[in-house]
């Protein structure tokens, strides 16, 4: 059975030093300007999606043209600040998912080839060692076997370690 490798991914020492390093800068920026919440904060608040953003910009331009459509206890200032925030904080996030999205899928894809190839070199091994015997063969299929959770499954689609 031929594998199919669909992910080369290497960094050179400079790619990988130039990659912290930026890492480190947004760090170092954003982290003093974020705030942290949690899991019941984070349930608590409203979400705003395309359709409030779009509400909430006009009803923002609509108070910066009339002070008096704008209710005591709001400071435009602060409301316009809070909105710009929001507009800038949306188009990072968006840039940062969709890299995080093709690392977790580049990282997905090198896992199940991974895994695919520790597989047939455990499956190489059982059958050397089924068919030779060698103590070096046993060898590698019970060290391997010692490392390959055991799972319980009534159908037995393929044969896992722990069942030779």
């Amino acid at each position: 059975m031929a594998i199919t490798n669909k992910v080369r991914f290497t960094l050179s020492d400079l790619e990988l030093s130039e990659i912290n390093t930026a890492l480190d800068t947004l760090y170092r920026i954003l982290a003093p300007k974020t705030i942290s919440l949690t899991p019941k904060q984070r349930r608590s608040l409203a979400k705003i999606g395309d359709k409030s953003l779009a509400f909430a910009e006009k009803a923002i331009e609509l108070g910066n043209q009339n002070p008096d459509f704008v209710p005591p206890y709001v400071n435009m200032e602060e409301a316009n600040i809070d909105f710009q925030a929001l507009k800038l904080l949306r188009m990072l996030e968006r840039k940062i998912n969709n890299l995080s999205q093709l690392l977790e899928d580049t990282e997905t894809q090198s896992g199940n080839e991974a895994n695919t190839v520790a597989r047939g070199i455990y499956d190489q091994i059982k059958d050397i060692a089924k068919e030779v015997g060698s103590v070096e063969s046993q060898k590698a299929k019970e060290e391997l076997r010692s490392r390959y959770p055991k799972t319980s499954t009534k159908a037995k689609v393929s044969e896992s370690p722990s069942e030779n």
